[in-house]
């Protein structure tokens, strides 16, 4: 059996947290969006906050894509 970290949501559109291992993902994404934020923009360094989103975005999703449970029908 995998080890799916996100699974699709029981109601609406959209992933879940299944497991304490998304979880810790989804806040330490959260945290390191806040860190950029809070240590690059008061700085006026908007490029590299910008840079620093993109990265943080494409890891985060490629990690998702990677530990999403597919393949359930909800209907």
């Amino acid at each position: 059996m995998a080890d799916y970290w996100f699974g699709p949501k029981r109601i609406g559109f959209g992933i879940r947290p299944q497991n304490w291992k998304g979880w810790f993902a989804l806040l330490a994404f959260a945290a390191l969006l806040m860190l950029s934020a809070i240590l690059l923009v008061p700085q006026g360094r908007v490029t590299e906050f910008v840079v620093a989103l993109v990265v943080l975005f494409v890891v985060f999703g490629v990690i998702v894509y990677l530990k999403f449970e597919r393949g359930t029908d909800q209907s």
